[in-house]
């Protein structure tokens, strides 16, 4: 009966053996899949650490092409603005060539100013104080109907 007992334990302990040896080749197997995911995740650590850099960097950038957007968006007004200013004082001086053009297409003398911006006034006085002789004559500028003070008028020319 103990020979039976002693072949009955030996049987197991070769049993449990086997079972240790499995069990430690499955730990093994095991680690070494536990180290390759660690790689793994390390990696994927890492290439996260690098696109919340580029992710910072990229919204820096917007920021600066945003401001940069803003600045050309304010000199494109002021450009505008200043066309529009230029083309009032070219249609001004266009007014003023068409009036000189029609001033000597019908020979008006030199002296006569009338339609440039002047009227005449008749002075009371006589020409070496003769009442039948003809009156003088002045030329005085018409106010300009141009208000000075707005800007989007007028340029201070």
């Amino acid at each position: 009966m103990l020979y039976r007992e002693s072949v009955k334990i030996n049987e197991t302990s070769l049993k449990l053996a086997e079972k240790y040896n499995n069990s430690h080749m499955e730990l093994v197997i095991v680690k070494n899949k536990v180290e390759e995911l660690q790689g793994l995740l390390n990696s994927v650590i890492s290439e996260k650490e690098k696109l919340s850099k580029e992710v910072e960097s990229l919204q820096e950038k917007n920021r600066v092409l945003i401001e940069l957007n803003t600045a050309l968006d304010d000199k494109i007004n002021m450009l505008n603005a200043e066309i529009g200013n230029s083309n009032i004082l070219f249609e001004g001086l266009n007014t003023g060539s068409r009036i000189l053009d029609n001033i000597l297409s019908i020979q008006r003398p030199a002296s006569d100013k009338t339609g440039l911006g002047f009227y005449e006034v008749s002075s009371s006085k006589t020409v070496g104080g003769n009442p039948n002789e003809l009156e003088s004559k002045k030329v005085m500028p018409k106010s300009h109907s141009i208000d000075r003070t707005k800007k989007s008028d007028w340029k201070g020319f």
